[in-house]
């Protein structure tokens, strides 16, 4: 359905009722059309009218491949959300371990050595 809705030429950025179309990608863990929408060009960083990003709602859900995916093309783990909520914060509430340890490995790589 994505591929014929961008072969029609629907934008990657669509939102669908306040939300993006990567974020809804990446909280129903589809992987597959998350690269898609990625790979054409949509910001991993779209965010819906509450702040939420898909890195945010991926992180939540523990679902680390997608984390991984979305943090491997420029997914911003420091944006806030509207509750002053970070991608980080979100992970540690819900008890996202895997996230976390994935979350502290990118902060490791970005320190100045």
């Amino acid at each position: 359905m994505v591929r014929k809705l961008a072969a029609g030429g629907a934008s990657v950025d669509t939102r669908v009722q306040g939300r993006p179309t990567v974020l809804l990608a990446a909280a129903a863990n589809c992987g597959e059309v998350l690269e898609f929408l990625i790979v054409r060009g949509a910001d991993v960083n779209a965010a819906d009218d509450n702040g939420t990003t898909a890195l945010m709602a991926a992180g939540a859900e523990g679902l680390v491949p997608i984390v991984q995916t979305l943090l491997a093309h420029g997914a911003d783990l420091e944006r806030s959300n509207n509750e002053q909520q970070n991608a980080w914060l979100i992970a540690a509430m819900r008890n996202q371990r895997e996230v976390i340890e994935v979350y502290r490995a990118v902060r490791e790589k970005k320190k100045p050595e």
